[in-house]
Protein backbone atom coordinates (compact mmCIF):
# COMPACT_ATOMS: atom_id res chain seq x y z
CA UNK A 1 0.00 0.00 0.00
CA UNK A 2 1.25 3.35 -1.00
CA UNK A 3 -0.57 5.44 1.81
CA UNK A 4 1.17 8.74 2.32
CA UNK A 5 4.49 7.02 1.36
CA UNK A 6 7.87 9.78 0.50
CA UNK A 7 10.70 9.35 -1.42
CA UNK A 8 13.26 12.08 -1.77
CA UNK A 9 16.14 12.06 -4.71
CA UNK A 10 17.41 15.62 -4.45
CA UNK A 11 16.08 17.98 -6.01
CA UNK A 12 13.40 15.39 -6.96
CA UNK A 13 10.70 14.05 -4.74
CA UNK A 14 7.19 11.88 -4.98
CA UNK A 15 4.77 11.58 -1.82
CA UNK A 16 1.33 9.26 -2.49
CA UNK A 17 -1.79 9.08 -1.54
CA UNK A 18 -3.46 6.27 -1.85
CA UNK A 19 -7.50 6.69 -1.42
CA UNK A 20 -9.53 4.09 -0.05
CA UNK A 21 -12.71 5.40 -0.15
CA UNK A 22 -14.07 5.28 -3.62
CA UNK A 23 -15.64 7.55 -6.15
CA UNK A 24 -17.80 5.58 -8.46
CA UNK A 25 -16.39 2.00 -7.04
CA UNK A 26 -13.50 3.39 -8.12
CA UNK A 27 -9.87 3.59 -5.70
CA UNK A 28 -7.48 6.68 -7.18
CA UNK A 29 -4.12 7.09 -6.29
CA UNK A 30 -2.64 10.68 -6.34
CA UNK A 31 1.47 11.58 -6.85
CA UNK A 32 2.72 14.73 -5.68
CA UNK A 33 6.50 15.06 -6.92
CA UNK A 34 8.13 17.56 -6.12
CA UNK A 35 11.39 19.26 -7.66
CA UNK A 36 13.10 18.48 -11.05
CA UNK A 37 11.43 15.09 -12.97
CA UNK A 38 14.64 15.54 -15.57
CA UNK A 39 17.12 12.11 -16.26
CA UNK A 40 18.46 12.38 -13.09
CA UNK A 41 15.37 11.48 -11.11
CA UNK A 42 12.94 9.94 -14.23
CA UNK A 43 13.65 6.55 -13.90
CA UNK A 44 12.65 6.88 -9.82
CA UNK A 45 9.46 8.58 -11.45
CA UNK A 46 9.06 5.87 -13.85
CA UNK A 47 9.27 3.27 -11.42
CA UNK A 48 6.63 4.85 -9.05
CA UNK A 49 4.43 4.89 -12.11
CA UNK A 50 4.47 1.33 -12.98
CA UNK A 51 4.14 0.03 -9.58
CA UNK A 52 1.17 1.78 -9.04
CA UNK A 53 -0.32 1.02 -11.97
CA UNK A 54 0.97 -2.69 -12.02
CA UNK A 55 -0.37 -2.61 -8.35
CA UNK A 56 -3.89 -2.63 -9.65
CA UNK A 57 -4.55 1.07 -9.20
CA UNK A 58 -8.04 2.10 -11.14
CA UNK A 59 -7.38 5.82 -11.50
CA UNK A 60 -3.95 7.59 -11.40
CA UNK A 61 -3.52 11.26 -11.38
CA UNK A 62 -0.27 13.47 -10.77
CA UNK A 63 -0.34 16.62 -9.12
CA UNK A 64 2.00 18.70 -10.73
CA UNK A 65 1.41 21.88 -8.26
CA UNK A 66 5.18 21.30 -7.04
CA UNK A 67 6.94 20.23 -9.92
CA UNK A 68 9.14 23.71 -11.59
CA UNK A 69 10.75 21.51 -14.48
CA UNK A 70 10.14 18.20 -16.62
CA UNK A 71 12.42 17.65 -19.47
CA UNK A 72 12.52 15.07 -22.67
CA UNK A 73 13.36 12.60 -19.97
CA UNK A 74 10.58 13.06 -17.99
CA UNK A 75 8.13 13.03 -20.23
CA UNK A 76 9.17 9.96 -21.56
CA UNK A 77 8.95 8.16 -17.93
CA UNK A 78 5.48 9.85 -17.86
CA UNK A 79 4.36 8.62 -21.71
CA UNK A 80 5.31 4.90 -20.95
CA UNK A 81 3.37 5.07 -18.01
CA UNK A 82 0.32 6.50 -20.35
CA UNK A 83 0.82 3.39 -22.55
CA UNK A 84 0.89 1.08 -19.84
CA UNK A 85 -2.12 2.71 -17.94
CA UNK A 86 -3.84 2.80 -21.16
CA UNK A 87 -3.76 -0.92 -21.88
CA UNK A 88 -4.67 -2.00 -18.19
CA UNK A 89 -7.05 0.12 -18.37
CA UNK A 90 -6.41 2.27 -15.20
CA UNK A 91 -8.16 5.93 -15.79
CA UNK A 92 -4.72 8.61 -16.09
CA UNK A 93 -4.64 12.35 -15.37
CA UNK A 94 -2.26 15.42 -14.36
CA UNK A 95 -3.36 18.44 -12.89
CA UNK A 96 -1.90 21.61 -11.48
CA UNK A 97 0.85 22.46 -14.21
CA UNK A 98 3.05 25.02 -13.19
CA UNK A 99 3.48 27.11 -16.52
CA UNK A 100 7.25 26.05 -17.49
CA UNK A 101 5.40 22.35 -17.54
CA UNK A 102 2.47 23.12 -18.83
CA UNK A 103 4.94 24.66 -22.03
CA UNK A 104 6.74 21.76 -22.75
CA UNK A 105 3.12 19.98 -22.33
CA UNK A 106 2.10 22.17 -25.16
CA UNK A 107 4.72 22.22 -27.17
CA UNK A 108 5.32 18.33 -27.20
CA UNK A 109 1.94 17.20 -27.45
CA UNK A 110 1.51 15.42 -24.40
CA UNK A 111 -2.25 16.88 -23.63
CA UNK A 112 -3.51 15.21 -27.01
CA UNK A 113 -2.91 11.37 -24.78
CA UNK A 114 -3.22 12.66 -20.87
CA UNK A 115 -5.98 14.52 -19.09
CA UNK A 116 -5.08 18.01 -18.20
CA UNK A 117 -6.92 19.57 -15.41
CA UNK A 118 -6.35 22.64 -13.70
CA UNK A 119 -6.74 20.82 -10.29
CA UNK A 120 -6.89 17.41 -8.30
CA UNK A 121 -10.73 18.40 -7.26
CA UNK A 122 -11.22 19.26 -10.73
CA UNK A 123 -10.04 16.54 -12.37
CA UNK A 124 -12.16 13.91 -9.87
CA UNK A 125 -15.42 16.05 -10.38
CA UNK A 126 -15.06 15.99 -14.10
CA UNK A 127 -13.94 11.74 -13.83
CA UNK A 128 -17.45 11.35 -11.71
CA UNK A 129 -19.66 13.02 -14.17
Amino acid sequence: MYMNSKIHIHPFSISVTHNEATLRHCATTTLHPKGRIDRNSAHVFQAWLMNIIRDDADAVTIDFAAVDHIDSAGLSALMTAVRKAQGAEVWFGVSNLQPSVNEVFEISRCKIMIAVFGTVQLQWQDKAA
